[in-house]
């Protein structure tokens, strides 16, 4: 008699209250980082925020795309595009608590699994927000939306760009030594004035900016930097020297 119970303990009531347990322990952790994601959230609350959301997509994979979307949704609305510079008194001043916070944002987004469950790919958008003065060397960006965004004075050493949407995306004062950009799609952005891919002051050194797919960009050199490299793109049109 008790070791029919105990059974029906085991294969019927225990897992019914596991997955009860589970379901309550997400719920009351998506409401703990929509609250941390407030409009005038602050850095640790960014962090803690976008860290929460990134573990929990992985541990529900199921839900992997929803949870992407409240946090990359928060960061394009907290960090875009025209959200004025942070001011700096030398050129050595360490970033601001807010621009370490979308990094921290976006390194664990990028660090998640790109295929679901069922083999879909994860969408990752991060259009037409500002990032500066970080670190961001040896990012996977791979496949992901990144047109009208504003890149100032980021390391993105060894970043790979491979398939991503860089329309009308602006690096200036970057390093992107040894990038990959292989099938970056770089264009005009018609949501941003139709401005196109441009790079100022941006180190390229060692970049396979000609495995990109370059409809049209710009290129700024810095002070004693020469263009012969582009020469090619230059006098198909796709790369104009300003």
């Amino acid at each position: 008699m008790f070791g029919i119970f105990d059974k029906m303990i085991e294969g019927i009531i225990s897992p019914f209250v596991a997955e009860t347990v589970r379901v309550l322990k997400y719920e009351l952790q998506e409401r703990r980082s929509r609250r941390m994601l407030c409009p005038d959230a602050s850095a640790q609350q960014v962090i803690k925020g976008v860290m929460l959301l990134t573990e929990l997509a992985r541990s529900y994979p199921y839900r992997r795309q929803d949870l992407v979307e409240q946090a990359q949704s928060f960061l394009r609305r907290r960090f875009p595009q025209d959200r004025a510079l942070a001011p700096r008194a030398t050129p050595t001043d360490p970033p601001p608590p807010l621009a370490r916070a979308v990094a921290a944002g976006i390194r664990c987004l990028t660090s998640l699994p790109r295929l679901d469950e069922n083999g879909q790919p994860l969408y990752l958008d991060f259009h037409q927000m500002r990032v500066e003065r970080v670190d961001l060397s040896g990012i996977n960006f791979k496949d992901v939306t990144l047109w009208g965004c504003q890149f100032h004075d980021v390391i993105l050493r060894r970043a790979n760009f491979e398939n991503a949407d860089l329309g009308g995306t602006v690096f200036v004062n970057c390093s992107l030594e040894y990038a990959n950009l292989k099938g970056a799609q770089m264009n005009c952005s018609f949501m941003d004035a139709g401005r196109p891919t441009t790079f100022h002051g941006t180190r390229l050194w060692r970049a396979n900016l000609r495995e990109a797919d370059v409809v049209k960009c710009q290129y700024h050199p810095s002070e004693g930097e020469g263009v012969e490299e582009w020469t090619d793109l230059i006098q198909a049109k796709r790369m104009q020297v300003v």
